[in-house]
């Protein structure tokens, strides 16, 4: 059973789980928590099966409700397509723009106009080199997503200390001179491979000179550099991590493919590329 959302009999279809979807996303946009609004979201009395929302009780109807490009990006991150589809035909509605009853074929079908018009949106090229700043961004996002970095700092600190302190004994001198030692060397480590190490990889791989051109689409990505020319399935990548900077897809243990943010033509074709990732790829980590 679907939850009719509009103003009286004019707005769309939603099944239970996009409306859910869209109060939850509403309660943290665009309500002060423990407000009228953010309780009317939240409450269980609006989200049993079937239940309906009247928009007036959360936008009157002499005013207007829009989302930003931010917003949209990440609602697509924090849920899936068609809650970012279902936002933008509220805000319609709320500007008067979808003029659909609630008894109307479009109130009730938006969802396949929408896979139609998505998947063409979905069917993009990128073409680029990489720059070392790309993979230097790139190995620290997935260093930081590895490595436990506070307890290791935390481990050089206390061996380093616990070193200095033992040093003073004669007897305990030795013992003191391998922790700090050992302590000094493993903070060496750490900084080399957030800083030199990524820089020489980049640096002596010839594949990361090669300009790139991939094709996305539902069926999988084109892969095509000077040297390669291969059709991926989407199923080749196990998980995902994304950042500000990149998109960096996981195939094998420890190998992956980088997407530079700063290749996409626009807010909108980054988020159609987190729509097809949200799809076709199980495991995303998202770092700040």
């Amino acid at each position: 059973m679907g939850a009719f959302i509009g103003y009286g009999q004019r707005g769309v279809w939603a099944n239970n789980r996009e409306r859910d979807a869209f109060l939850d996303w509403f309660a943290d946009h665009r309500c002060v928590r423990g407000d009228a609004a953010w309780e009317f979201c939240k409450s269980e009395g609006n989200r049993w099966t079937g239940c309906c929302i009247e928009l007036s009780d959360l936008i009157p109807s002499d005013e207007t409700f829009s989302a930003t490009e931010a917003e949209l990006e990440r609602a697509a991150q924090d849920y899936w397509p068609d809650v970012v589809q279902l936002i933008q035909i509220i805000a319609d509605i709320s500007r008067g723009r979808w003029q659909y009853a609630v008894d109307s074929k479009e109130a009730v079908d938006w969802r396949e106009s929408i896979t139609s018009r998505e998947s063409m949106r979905t069917k993009f090229d990128l073409t680029f080199r990489y720059e070392e700043r790309d993979y230097l961004r790139a190995m620290r996002a997935h260093l930081l997503s590895e490595l436990r970095l506070r307890l290791d700092i935390l481990v050089c600190v206390i061996g380093f200390a616990s070193g200095c302190y033992l040093w003073r004994f004669s007897e305990l001198k030795l013992l003191g001179q391998i922790a700090v030692g050992g302590s000094v060397l493993f903070a060496l480590l750490l900084i080399a491979a957030f800083t030199v190490l990524p820089r020489w990889w980049f640096r002596r791989e010839p594949k990361y000179r090669d300009e790139y051109s991939l094709s996305f689409s539902p069926e999988g990505i084109h892969f095509r550099t000077a040297h390669i020319d291969s059709q991926l399935q989407w199923s080749l990548y196990t998980r995902a991590l994304v950042d500000e900077h990149s998109f960096i897809l996981y195939y094998g243990s420890r190998q992956f493919t980088i997407i530079p943010r700063r290749e996409f033509a626009n807010a909108e074709q980054q988020r159609a590329f987190a729509n097809l990732l949200t799809q076709h790829v199980e495991q995303i980590a998202r770092r700040p």
